[in-house]
């Protein structure tokens, strides 16, 4: 009977995670990382700000949560429609034997999922943002979205 407390348990502790990043990322994408305190988006969620401590160490913390679930979400997804956006590399061989109407499909696909995904979109308008605030997030920008 314990083992089902902790499992329902630590399902809510990730839902309430999930909910923090899910907030925090529509936050950060309108008003910018600098413009959002933890107590906001600890009332978006619906808990105390204290409460969200126990998922987060702080707002950074948050922040990296983002990036890291949105580059795993833009993996698995674009994997789906076979193109490595991660690791471009891997796309090289198949580019060079497809045809033009089946690479403009592909390219359609990603711009459509990228328009409109609304956490991919969220994540592209705060990296946009963001990029002018700091140096790394400069880079992780420009790796991204013009590298890439």
């Amino acid at each position: 009977m314990e083992d089902k407390r902790e499992i329902k348990a630590a399902d809510k502790a990730n839902d309430t995670k999930r909910r923090i990043i899910d907030k925090a990322l529509e936050l950060f994408s309108t008003r910018g990382y600098d413009s959002v305190s933890v107590g906001e988006i600890a009332k978006a969620v619906g808990i105390k700000a204290p409460s969200l401590y126990n998922h987060f160490s702080g707002k950074q913390a948050i922040f990296d949560a983002i990036v890291e679930a949105t580059a795993a979400q833009y993996e698995e997804d674009t994997d789906k429609i076979d193109i490595h956006v991660q690791d471009s590399d891997r796309d090289i061989n198949m580019f060079a034997e497809i045809t033009e109407d089946t690479l403009f499909e592909k390219v359609r696909q990603i711009f459509d999922y990228s328009l409109h995904d609304e956490n991919i979109s969220r994540f592209r308008r705060m990296m946009t943002i963001e990029q002018f605030r700091s140096p790394e997030l400069a880079e992780l920008y420009t790796k991204r979205y013009v590298e890439r």
